[in-house]
């Protein structure tokens, strides 16, 4: 849907990119992932804006990382044939319906045990297709992920045993690195943790499986994770629309490209404005939202309760009254983009377009 109406004018509260943000966000990224000759495949899991997809793939990526089967279908009906999902899929239905995906686009799942291969090898079976396997990695963050090269090579060796399978290759999340604030500190942490992708690799190698994707790196850590030789692939997509997450702690060196735009709707006391974007609207999960306008408020802090953000000031003051705007950068896009239905694109002071997200089952 394309508009062309003043961003002032749009209902709120309402998720809203800045096109030029955006951009230039997606061409430092490029700029530097594809300048060290590495394939870039960002995530969709904030994203949710399949025109966001197309525009990063249009820059150079060459397909998209996910986590779920329901993502993995939209972006393979919207046109996205190269999709790795870096998530453990043990449902039987689930898996079912990545198999039948393999019909029309190329699906990797990521796997760290041997009953979701042998899971993932039924569903391909009964499919008729094949599904690529990338045995994850515990690299550091103590999630998922098998911890020894051992468990590595013996879940590539059964996934390229099977006639239904087809082995890959590896992927590791260096997120525990992520907020380091040091930078030669920061540097020397991803690449420890991504060296465990290295000897995994070799090991590979020397069983007869060279891995022909090796897949880490994301937006907190993309800038060091390019300086892995060993990684062939790096999954940055969130560092799209920039978060002060991303900005503050993790020191991407992009900018916030996304905020929330809310009303003052009630101004019960002159130390306290109340806005129409609560935590159906707005996340403080990981990284609190910042209010970017108006500027220059004095010291304040922010509350938020389900329809209603409480903007409670350490003084009295002229703040923001009834009827004003106020527009909130983002403080963690993950965990801010899945609650809303649409994204408004604006470029200056005009919506340009609204796309629709990523719902799942919508």
């Amino acid at each position: 849907m394309r508009w062309q109406v003043a961003v002032d004018e749009i209902e709120t509260p309402a998720l809203v990119v800045d096109l030029d943000v955006m951009e230039r966000n997606i061409a430092a990224l490029a700029a530097v992932i594809l300048g060290a000759g590495k394939a870039w495949r960002p995530h969709f899991k904030s994203l949710r804006a399949i025109e966001i997809a197309r525009r990063a793939i249009a820059a150079g990526a060459t397909g998209l990382t996910c986590a779920t089967s329901d993502e993995a279908e939209f972006l393979v009906a919207a046109g996205v044939d190269d999709i790795l999902i870096a998530n453990q899929i043990v449902s039987t239905a689930k898996l079912l319906r990545l198999a039948r995906l393999c019909r029309k686009a190329r699906i990797m799942v990521a796997a760290d045990s041997a009953e979701q291969i042998d899971a993932m090898a039924s569903a391909a079976a009964a499919a008729g297709t094949r599904l690529g396997v990338l045995i994850e990695m515990d690299i550091g963050l103590g999630r998922s992920g098998v911890r020894f090269e051992s468990d590595v090579v013996a879940l590539a060796q059964k996934s390229a045993r099977s006639p239904q399978l087809c082995f890959m290759g590896l992927m590791g999340w260096e997120g525990h690195a992520c907020a380091i604030e040091d930078g030669d500190a920061k540097q020397t942490a991803v690449g420890t943790a991504l060296a465990r992708l290295a000897d995994a690799r070799s090991a590979l190698a020397a069983a007869g499986l060279p891995p022909s994707v090796v897949s880490a790196g994301g937006s907190g850590s993309f800038r060091q994770a390019v300086a892995a030789g060993s990684v062939t692939e790096i999954q940055a997509g969130g560092a799209i629309l920039g978060d002060l997450l991303q900005q503050d702690l993790y020191r991407t060196g992009l900018d916030c490209a996304l905020t929330v735009h809310a009303t003052v709707t009630s101004q019960p006391a002159a130390s306290r404005a109340i806005c129409d974007a609560g935590f159906k609207a707005l996340s403080a999960e990981y990284f609190s939202p910042r209010i970017a306008s108006p500027a220059g408020l004095p010291p304040h802090r922010i509350e938020l309760s389900a329809e209603h953000g409480t903007i409670t000031f350490d003084a009295p003051c002229l703040g923001p009254r009834v009827g004003d705007r106020v527009v909130f950068l983002v403080g963690y896009a993950d965990s801010t983009t899945f609650r809303h239905s649409r994204m408004h694109a604006r470029r200056g002071d005009r919506i340009e377009a609204v796309w629709p997200l990523f719902r799942p089952g919508a």
